[in-house]
């Protein structure tokens, strides 16, 4: 399911019909935690930046910004200097 092209949902909707094309995707997890953790921050650029060039600038910081952050996976982990 997730290799499906754009032309692909167009000419299941052209041969099918919307409504069968729609009951093939009621299964697909669109609310992973992946998924939430970018519609949060798109929410953060649209209310940060105007434009869409500007917000593309935005994510792309934030997102650089998390993977060079030391991430913790536990409590013990985590300690304060």
């Amino acid at each position: 399911m997730t290799d499906i092209s754009v032309s692909g949902i167009h000419e299941c909707v052209k041969t099918n019909g919307f409504d069968i094309c729609v009951a093939e995707f009621l299964y697909y997890p669109c609310h992973t935690q992946g998924t939430e953790r970018c519609i949060r921050l798109m929410t953060q650029a649209a209310a940060a930046v105007c434009g869409e060039e500007r917000g593309d600038c935005f994510m792309g910081s934030q997102m650089k910004s998390r993977r060079i952050m030391k991430a913790f996976y536990n409590k013990s982990q985590f300690r304060l200097l």
